[in-house]
């Protein structure tokens, strides 16, 4: 878990009983945020930070180039975002060995980035979403008409995007919104205004036909599959 308080912020692992088994300080103030676990179950990544599932310790992979944020596939793989950029790559003990399997952004400023079961790349910005396959076909684009996403809440079995944001773009009076965006379809296929306030988002679970929000307020948000 992500614990803590803006600039204080920690990863703490916790056993199956509620025991505390690690608790380490990370070099960011997004504490809202949660850490992803390696395909494999060894290691911890929380942006461009990797750690040792067992201990917390750091490692250091020493890439080349600067990586934005390590993540774990859903197909089984572990990839890193670096700018536009999504590879995959392997651990070999001292450092990552990247594979020459990568997806190039068709645009800068990325912001979040995943991959399905399938293989299939998904690419998130405040305003649309992209899908590729692994060897960078394009499989569709979606928009936000208008609004602004930074929160990916969760991705189903037919490469739709849930995310949330604002119901307008940034640094204007905002309400939270969350969309649904399909590689099948340019509009969103629906959006949701949640609250008429803006307010931060910490987490979400995806379920057939139901996705569960929660804030930093302490608010709890469902939004189900209409009949």
């Amino acid at each position: 878990y992500t614990v803590g308080t803006p600039g204080r912020a920690s990863i703490q692992a916790v056993s199956r009983e509620g025991e505390s088994l690690w608790l380490i300080p990370v070099r960011t103030d997004l504490f809202y945020r949660s850490p992803d676990v390696s395909s494999t179950g060894d290691m911890v990544f929380f942006r461009d930070e990797v750690y040792d599932a067992e201990d917390g310790s750091p490692i250091n992979l020493d890439l080349p180039f600067e990586v934005d944020r390590y993540f774990a596939g859903q197909d089984g793989r572990n990839y890193l975002q670096a700018g536009g950029t999504v590879a995959a790559w392997e651990f070999d003990g001292s450092t990552a060995i990247v594979s020459e399997e990568r997806v190039l952004s068709p645009r800068s400023t990325l912001q979040h980035a995943g991959v399905t079961p399938e293989g299939v790349v998904w690419m998130l910005y405040a305003d649309e979403a992209y899908w590729f396959t692994r060897d960078g076909q394009a499989l569709g684009v979606g928009n936000t008409a208008g609004g602004w996403v930074d929160f990916p809440a969760g991705v189903d079995r037919d490469f739709t995007i849930y995310a949330c944001g604002r119901d307008v773009p940034r640094y204007t009076v905002a309400r939270l919104t969350c969309f649904a965006l399909s590689p099948q379809s340019h509009e969103p296929i629906w959006k949701h205004k949640l609250s008429d306030t803006l307010e931060e988002l910490t987490g979400s679970v995806l379920v057939p036909g139901r996705i569960y929000l929660s804030t930093e307020g302490g608010n709890i948000y469902l939004i189900e599959e209409s009949q």
